[in-house]
């Protein structure tokens, strides 16, 4: 038997919006300028590898999904074609892939990906860098989905979307439209079974990314996979799209994987690809923790706002207080967590203020401190939305965050389209990320990243 299972850690690229005419012309301009040697007689050899026939699984990356969209040209540069490519000289067979059969492809940001098969839903297609407006524009209209002619010829198995916990999942083309199109039966086949399909010589398998990003770009207010109570790894709830998968159930599918071709194709060569960081994606590093810009005179106001607030952190972690009020069902805060929520704002860049959802609710003892007389029903309404509230942190004020190599605190790419707005258009007071907090799926903070 020569079974053998590569284990490779990649350092993750991005692909940048391309495709816009005056980019083109500069790459254009670059490479007659900079002309790639040539290499006389080049002598290749495979080695002890068989590479006639090559089947990649994977996510999006795989599947050469770029500029937001599947489209063409995209899936022709994706890793697996390009291997194949290399893998021409030294015995490598044909590559199929599920071409989607256009240029402009399908936006899978703004269309809906449940009516992918829909022409009505293919408004749009690929985005291109338009120079004369900012930010990246969508072609119109895009293409939507039209099913693979012969999908047992299909070797590039890259699924957008896809998790490594559903590579056996029977009828998963019936539950992603992305497979839908080129599975060998929709309603019954898995993407590992249909893999085997071919007999591949060689194969490559590129997942798991989904199975913690999905859950981190919504600012992972979704299961995390972990019993709060015990710390043990807690598998029910791993078939919500936007949890974090489990280590028991992302294991297990490994080790089935692992299991299925070392016992169906013993002599096939495996390379695994493993998860790199997700946060050091652009979405996760391009809107800073301290996004909110202030003048003195804004910054003095926007403290007075929250002066409240920490007056009411400290009576909460008030020893006094707690034992007067006990009785009501009064528990209050730990003096370590009044003052990690307290809100300081001074003139220059500024934390954003985030809700948090790890922090105590103290919507009880509010109500409480009500009943005792020690805050009016007006103070109640302003505190009410910051019960879970603090400013996120860098790593001098938390210093857990150098274990993870962060700066600081996350927020998400989305963010950027949030902060700064209006929660109430007519309240100039109700700034998100100043005057009211930003919500938790906008955020990672500490516990999360960790």
């Amino acid at each position: 038997m020569k079974f053998n299972i590569t284990y490779i850690l990649l350092a993750l690229c991005t692909v940048g919006f391309v495709s816009c005419t005056s980019e083109d012309e500069l790459v254009d301009k670059r490479l007659e300028d900079n002309p790639l040697p040539t290499v006389p007689d080049p002598d290749y050899s495979a080695g002890s590898l068989d590479f006639s026939t090559y089947v990649s699984i994977g996510n999006s990356i795989t599947a050469g999904l770029m500029d937001g969209a599947l489209y063409t040209s995209g899936q022709e540069s994706s890793f697996p074609n390009q291997l194949a490519t290399s893998f021409g000289p030294v015995g490598g067979g044909t590559f199929n892939q599920p071409d989607i059969g256009s240029e402009a492809g399908f936006n899978t940001t703004l269309n809906d990906i449940s009516n992918a098969f829909d022409p009505a839903a293919a408004v749009f297609g690929k985005f291109i860098l338009d120079l004369s407006v900012p930010g990246p524009t969508p072609t119109a209209p895009g293409a939507p989905f039209t099913m693979v002619a012969d999908p047992s010829s299909i070797n590039n198995l890259g699924i957008p979307g896809m998790r490594m916990i559903e590579i056996g999942t029977a009828g998963y083309g019936s539950l992603n439209p992305f497979y839908t199109r080129f599975a060998l039966d929709p309603a019954s086949t898995s993407v590992l079974e249909q893999a085997l399909v071919l007999q591949p010589t060689f194969m490559s398998m590129w997942l798991g990314s989904n199975d913690v990003l999905l859950w981190a770009s919504g600012g992972g207010v979704g299961a995390t996979g972990i019993d709060p109570n015990t710390g043990m790894p807690d598998p029910s709830n791993d078939a919500t799209i936007n949890s974090l998968v489990s280590t028991v159930s992302f294991d297990l599918a490994v080790d089935q994987v692992v299991a299925t071709i070392g016992a169906q194709l013993p002599d096939t060569e495996v390379v695994l690809l493993n998860v790199p960081n997700v946060t050091v994606l652009p979405f996760f590093q391009a809107v800073a923790y301290n996004a909110i810009p202030l003048d003195a005179a804004t910054a003095e106001q926007a403290q007075a706002g929250y002066d409240g607030y920490n007056q009411i952190l400290s009576v909460l972690a008030d020893p006094a207080t707690k034992t007067a009020l006990a009785g009501f069902g009064f528990e209050g805060i730990s003096a370590e967590e009044a003052a990690a929520r307290n809100v300081s704002f001074s003139a220059g860049a500024n934390a954003v203020v985030v809700v948090d959802n790890a922090l105590t609710d103290i919507t009880a003892d509010l109500q409480i401190l009500l009943g005792a007389g020690q805050i009016t029903d007006e103070q109640l309404a302003a505190l009410t939305p910051l019960v879970q509230a603090r400013q996120l942190k860098s790593v001098e004020e938390d210093p857990n965050l150098a274990l993870f190599g962060l700066p600081a605190e996350i927020l998400t790419l989305s963010a950027g389209a949030v902060l700064g707005t209006l929660a109430d258009p007519d309240n100039e007071a109700s700034v998100i990320g100043v005057g009211v907090p930003l919500a938790d799926s906008f955020t990672l903070t500490t516990d999360e990243i960790g």
